[in-house]
């Protein structure tokens, strides 16, 4: 799929329960900072709301649906996560968010609700969202992306299917970063260092042409 880099065996985790019909209400998708998390919830969000799906059930990206979740920007798709860099989720933002859990999909079927930035929730927010993730409405979709599931309570754990990121290969990071035009030699320390993040290995550019 031409958005996904790496990651396929968790892509067709999500795509075959998608094809199937039997997804399940909430998902516990855990991986370092940069390893793709984000992208496969929206890439598992586009599958469910796409208006013009392929015949094995991937998102076309192309329609109006596909486009806009693919951009954190489609009115049944809800995003939550940190207000703030550094700071937490707090239960007022749960609260929030759960009360769209008990309106009808506006332009599809489903309704998702991803959580960035798991870890950061605090207790009481996890809390307030035990309920809403053990009994999801029909065709409701809970994905919490998370860099250290250890940090979730066990009672919000247990309620998830749980999936992990893979990291890059070696071949699969040079083709990924081939645009950046490195030196070979630099090439191959970023990989060692990204140790298989995309994300972490463009930081590490970045941060390269700051200095």
């Amino acid at each position: 799929m031409e958005a996904l880099i790496g990651n396929q065996t968790l892509w067709n985790t999500l795509l075959s329960a998608i094809r199937e019909k039997r997804v399940a209400g909430c998902y516990l998708i855990e991986g370092p900072d940069g390893s793709g998390k984000l992208t496969v919830a929206r890439l598992a969000a586009a599958a469910l709301c796409c208006t013009s799906p392929r015949p094995d059930s991937t998102p076309c990206l192309n329609c109006h649906s596909c486009k806009n979740i693919l951009n954190g920007n489609y009115i049944d798709v809800t995003e939550l996560r940190p207000e703030e860099a550094g700071k937490r989720i707090s239960v007022d933002q749960i609260r929030d968010m759960l009360q769209f859990t008990h309106i009808t999909s506006t332009e599809g079927d489903w309704r998702i609700f991803i959580i960035d930035d798991g870890q950061n929730m605090k207790k009481e927010s996890q809390n307030a969202l035990l309920k809403s993730i053990e009994e999801p409405g029909d065709k409701t979709v809970f994905i919490i992306l998370t860099n250290d599931k250890t940090k979730l309570l066990p009672t919000v754990r247990s309620r998830a299917v749980h999936l992990r990121t893979e990291p890059l290969s070696a071949n699969e990071m040079r083709k990924a970063l081939a645009s950046e035009n490195l030196p070979s030699e630099t090439m191959e320390e970023l990989i060692l260092l990204s140790e298989g993040s995309l994300g972490r290995a463009k930081e590490l550019i970045a941060d390269s042409e700051k200095s």
